[in-house]
This record gives structure tokens, sequence and C-alpha cells, in this order.
């Protein structure tokens, strides 16, 4: 692999050496003057004290933060990931910050591998560019909070989508996983249609799933990721088994008479992705996405042969759609919602 890997890198120098500078900016323009500048707001505050907490006074939690949904909360791994970096920074916010701003370099380098893989070197190249200098992209990359991992989490998820379609059956044991971590660890909401996108991609290859043993450890993986959750709903009386209950069934949540919200949601739709490109969008940058979409859509009878992009396209369409049934939280919906679609979108 190594011996591939340096064959590659030596017949394309220049791409690779263009690629090299690009990630070098990505980390600069992450980290610059993070000392100075990190956002240490509320969130920050309490999830640095349930650090603190557990390093000084021994205190477990089995919980994370909350979802901003009252009374349900996220698992506890952002916590583990965090901790050690807190403790090896002395409790200094600056650490965690910077190791979660490397996470979503690491993420460019996967996007240019996807991008590659998909339609080429080129290809890959202008998504690391777009991914890199992203204004809202990097913003995402330099906060200190749990949906930032999504960027990373994101890509290695549906990279290992594509390893099954590919034939890697394995490949179904890091898709649980990653999808548990996803959803009930560090997703803020929309990475509920992960399980969407991956009931659809597992009818679609129903005729090439793994053997039993292969299908019982990947249930496995995902009933660790919510080991932590159910240990608490537990010890707590089933206060977040409720709490769900309330908000899914009693809330109506998920409805569905949606055309009130139809429009709404494609506005909002439009916004957050095309903000992923032109932080500011009038008629020249409104003009420049609709000759990209319009061209898109003619070469899409083209495209659409490569699996690579049905996987694409299937993890984008599950929380469009989704979210338009989504009328739960008082209506309430934002941008960050959607951190584990951002550089699939930038694939795309």
């Amino acid at each position: 692999m190594i011996a591939k890997l340096k064959a590659e890198i030596s017949s394309h120098i220049f791409i690779y050496l263009l690629l090299f500078l690009v990630v070098l900016g990505a980390i600069f323009v992450r980290v610059y003057r993070v000392d100075q500048i990190l956002w240490f707001y509320f969130d920050q505050g309490r999830d640095a004290l349930v650090i603190w907490d557990f390093w000084h006074k021994g205190d477990l939690f089995f919980v994370g933060p909350t979802t901003g949904i009252a009374g349900i909360f996220r698992g506890p791994w952002y916590y583990w990931l965090i901790a050690p970096i807190y403790l090896v920074g002395g409790g200094d916010p600056v650490w965690p910050a910077i190791f979660l701003a490397v996470t979503t370099v690491v993420a460019i380098v996967i996007l240019y591998y996807l991008g590659k893989r998909i339609e080429g070197r080129i290809t890959g190249l202008f998504a690391v560019i777009l991914a890199s200098f992203s204004f809202n992209i990097v913003l995402a990359s330099r906060w200190l909070s749990n949906p930032t991992p999504m960027l990373l989490l994101s890509l290695l998820l549906l990279s290992s989508v594509i390893l099954v379609i590919k034939g890697k059956k394995l490949a179904w044991l890091s898709i649980s996983f990653l999808a548990g971590l996803s959803l009930f660890h560090f997703g803020s909401s929309g990475e509920i249609f992960y399980f969407l996108a991956i009931a659809i991609i597992v009818f679609w290859q129903r005729k090439r799933l793994p053997a039993k043993l292969v299908i019982l450890a990947s249930i496995g993986l995902i009933l660790i990721t919510v080991a932590p959750l159910v240990v608490f709903d537990l010890r707590h009386n089933g206060i977040l088994t409720d709490n769900i209950k309330l908000f899914l069934i009693n809330d109506n949540s998920f409805k569905l008479s949606f055309w009130q919200v139809i429009s709404e949601r494609f506005e909002f739709y439009y916004d957050v992705f095309s903000s992923k490109i032109f932080p500011n969008r009038g008629n020249v940058e409104n003009a420049i996405l609709f000759l990209i979409a319009a061209s898109f859509m003619a070469l899409l009878p083209k495209l659409i042969k490569k699996v690579e992009l049905k996987v694409i396209l299937i993890f984008l369409l599950s929380p469009i759609i989704g979210l338009v049934f989504f009328q739960g939280n008082f209506g309430n919906i934002y941008d960050y919602y959607l951190t584990g679609y951002y550089l699939i979108f930038i694939n795309l």
C-alpha cells in the first residue's frame, strides 16, 4: 500500500504539491489565533466543568451535552473524546479546540480520496479547496462543540458504505459503529436520517448482505454506542425514555401534513448548502449556483451510473425529505443540524 501511495504521488507531483499546500492552509485558518478568538460560552463552560469534575472528583458520566430538546441528552462519547485533551492541556480549552479542528482537516484529506475515486484527482483537489477555505465550514471546524467531529464521521461513514457496495462486507461493522456514534453522541438532529439512508442501501444491496455473524456484530456495535444512555435511563427511572416519548408522540414532532412548511424548508436547505460555497449570495452568486445545478442535471444521466454518486444522493436526500416532516422543537431548525452533511454536499 505504501509503495502504491509513493507511486501515485511521484507520478502526479504537481497535484499532490498543491494538495499539501491547501491542507497546510486549511490547518492555518482553523487554528490561527484560537487562543484569542475561541468561542467559549455556556455550552463550552458546562462541558469543561463536567470533564473537570471527572478528572478531579471522579464523577462518572453516562450522558453528554443536551440536544436542545428538553430532557433529552446525547451520549458521553464527545466528553470521552476531549477529556484526555483537556487533561494534557491542563484544562486550557484551546487544546481540545485545536484537536477538533485537526479532525476536520483529516476529513478534508478523506474528501480528496472520495473525489479522486469518484471522478478524478482534479475533482478531489477542487473539493479540498472548497472545504478548506469555505468561510462557514471553517467556522464549523473551529467550534468547540459536539457537532464538529461530524465533519470527519460523516465522510468515514460515506467511505464505509462505498466499501460495502464494492464488496467489502466487513465494512458493515464500521457503518454500524459510526452511525451509532453520529446519532447518539455527536449529531445534532439531522444524523437520525443516516439510518434512513442506511435502510435504503440495505434494501438496494439486499442480495449482497454479509453473513449472519457480521449482522449480529453490527447490531452489537450499535447497542454499544447506545449502552451509556440505557444505563443512565435505567438509573434515573426511565427519564430519557419518557422525554423521548413526550417529544415524538405527545408533541407530534413528525407530521404528514407538511405543506405549510415545505417552502420554508427548501428555502432553509438552499441557505444551508449554498452558504458553504458563498457566505453571502447576491444575484451573481445565485446565478453561478444555478449554472452549477443546471450543469449537474445535464450530466446526471452519465454521473448516476457511478455507485458512489448514488450513495451521496441517498445520504443527501434523506434529511432533505425527512426534515420536511419534522415539526417538533417548536418548529425550530438550525444550520448546524446538518453538520454531518456539509462535506457530503461539497463532495457532490
